[in-house]
């Protein structure tokens, strides 16, 4: 399921939940809200855990280097980066990656 998508369903539940009023039909009312919070959760967990086509999406451009996990050619990953619209590997600008993911967050202590 890709961002447009669950995009489609999150408007939809909006919809479906404004035909509940929220005291007399306060089950289906809760339903929609909770299910629609669920896909908004959904569609943040997948924008960082799960590799991005360079097609669908680019990182964000970003004066700074931002680390990426990068996937060569389809099947070799790499830690890198992105920084002025450019991929690096070790300083060298690339132009063969086919994926990209961000890096995990920092385990809470």
């Amino acid at each position: 399921m890709d961002n447009h998508e669950i995009e489609h369903l999150i408007d939809a539940v909006g919809h479906w939940r404004q035909d509940y009023h929220p005291i007399e039909d306060k089950e289906q009312h809760d339903f929609f809200y909770n299910l629609a919070k669920a896909l908004r959760e959904f569609q943040e967990f997948k924008k960082s855990c799960c590799w991005i086509p360079v097609e669908d999406r680019l990182p964000v451009d970003s004066y700074h280097y931002f680390p990426l996990n990068l996937l060569l050619n389809g099947r070799t990953p790499v830690q890198g980066g992105w920084q002025d619209g450019v991929f690096w590997l070790d300083g060298v600008e690339i132009n063969n990656v086919t994926h990209w993911m961000s890096l995990p967050a920092a385990p809470q202590q």
